[in-house]
């Protein structure tokens, strides 16, 4: 062993670089972990121990506010994640004063962006890193955008000493990959949050909703939508496809066809609706169809090309009394009454409903008015539908 500058000292086993052929492999695993987030802390996990570090994180840096977020990967405990967070990004001396150091595409190296001589007497090193064994880092830098920066941050203790040439080339050689893979992942993270998102805000709305695609093929819909195919009543899937089952199955594929072919830009105006009668006796479905902005995409994606929205008449969700009592405060008696009176009933089916007296409910009425603004019940009703209330 060696004594290195700043008295640190360079074990055999660090001395050790990770091989070049380690390389090529790492970098394949890190392409196809992209879109699992195990697989891929997994592959940097793997990354950290070539280049033996006992931690591993994404390290996003605010420079003019000196305040953190830091991902951890591997190794990070959730007690000192948060302390990092908290309180100690702000005494962080490497960050505070190597900010010069940090560049789009480098690396940077704790012995560069302050004196190893000197780390430890600040409190960064006695209370944050020397409690849990660390003392070197090296940081593959991301992004840097103005006073923010982003890092892959592999630390270690002080026996193997500072990262030294051949763990430095061997990042360099693979940062490349290491952002781009990040950045994939991360835009395929973003865009199944957004999915999922949307995917939920849709569920909780009452009517149903169904995408569907070039061949009249169902690529989404929302719980509404598959309650009312799953019961095949009026609507129903064949195969994959959308399909009315009766006399309007032509006019539904003619409408479909038109949204479709507007989409894609052969037609100046398609879509519309119809009634969907049912088997069941049941009164009729109400179904509007409608294009969809075409999303320019090519390789043979398959996306939605038009919406079809689809109301059931005698399938009437009931509002919800919290958001009624949220957004008007009603009491919860009221708003028991008031969501009954947007279901259709009189005051008369409402006091029955309730079991209260007609009285009992002519005096809430009164004051549900008061309290939304209203005068009239169809006027409190229309107030209701059209407000957030009715969502699933």
């Amino acid at each position: 062993m060696r004594a290195e500058k700043g008295g640190s000292v360079r074990s055999e086993a660090s001395a050790a670089a990770p091989g070049d052929g380690a390389a090529p492999d790492l970098v394949e695993r890190l392409y196809a972990a992209v879109g699992s987030e195990p697989d891929l802390r997994e592959v940097l996990a793997t990354v950290a121990r070539h280049l033996h570090s006992d931690f591993v994180a994404i390290h996003e840096y605010d420079h003019r506010r000196r305040q953190a977020r830091a991902i951890p990967i591997h190794n990070f405990e959730q007690r000192w994640h948060r302390a990092y967070v908290d309180h100690f990004s702000r005494v962080n001396v490497w960050m505070i004063n190597g900010r010069h150091t940090i560049h789009p595409g480098g690396l940077t190296l704790s012995h560069e962006m302050y004196p190893e001589g000197r780390l430890g007497q600040t409190e960064w090193y006695a209370d944050f890193l020397r409690p849990q064994g660390l003392r070197h880092s090296m940081g593959a830098v991301l992004s840097t955008d103005q006073d923010f920066s982003t890092t892959m941050a592999f630390m270690r203790g002080p026996r193997p000493g500072h990262y030294g040439e051949p763990e430095v080339t061997f990042v360099r050689n693979i940062s490349s990959h290491l952002r781009q893979a990040l950045r994939l992942h991360r835009r395929l993270a973003e865009a199944q949050a957004q999915t999922a998102a949307v995917s939920h805000a849709l569920d909780r709305f009452p009517m149903a909703v169904v995408l569907v695609d070039g061949r009249g093929g169902v690529v989404a819909m929302n719980r509404a939508g598959s309650e009312l195919l799953g019961e095949g009543d009026g609507l129903s899937l064949a195969v994959d496809r959308l399909v009315a089952n009766g006399r309007e199955a032509r006019a539904l594929r003619a409408l479909l066809t038109g949204a479709i072919e507007t989409t894609l830009g052969r037609s100046a105006q398609g879509g519309g609706g119809l009634l969907v009668e049912r088997p069941s006796g049941r009164r009729p479905l109400q179904v509007w169809v409608t294009p969809l902005p075409r999303d320019p995409h090519g390789f043979g994606v398959r996306g939605a090309l038009a919406a079809v929205f689809v109301s059931e008449p005698e399938r009437g969700h009931p509002l919800s009394p919290e958001c009624l009592a949220g957004l008007h405060d009603l009491t919860a008696a009221e708003s028991r009454l008031a969501s009954l009176l947007a279901q259709g009933q009189d005051l008369k089916q409402a006091a029955e409903t309730l079991a209260l007296s007609l009285h009992t409910v002519r005096t809430q009425l009164r004051s549900v008015f008061l309290k939304t603004g209203t005068r009239r019940q169809a006027e409190l009703v229309h107030l209701l539908l059209s407000g957030p209330a009715h969502l699933r």
